[in-house]
């Protein structure tokens, strides 16, 4: 049942997530921009995988989320990365 805490903690999920996307905190990339994608491992809330980003020519790690919820992904999301700073971890 969504409550109308739920409806405002969702809402502000949304928010967090849109502010940190357009100041780049969050960088979004289609998974057409990823090459040599190779499973790492999952859990809970998704899976993760190492795959080259094309763009920069790199490899990174990405975690690709389980749910068929929208709000409910959001609010996985949200609880996974909203303590950190900077979402693009580069492999040096």
């Amino acid at each position: 049942m969504i409550t109308a805490t739920n409806m405002a903690s969702i809402n502000s999920d949304k928010e967090w997530l849109r502010k940190n996307i357009e100041d780049e905190s969050i960088r979004f990339y289609s998974f057409e921009g990823f090459a040599d994608i190779i499973y790492i491992g999952g859990g809970e809330y998704g899976a993760v995988f190492k795959a080259k980003l094309k763009t920069l020519g790199r490899m990174v790690a990405y975690k690709l989320l389980h749910s068929h919820d929208k709000d409910e992904i959001i609010e996985d999301f949200v609880k996974e990365v909203g303590g950190y700073n900077d979402i693009l971890y580069l492999n040096k």
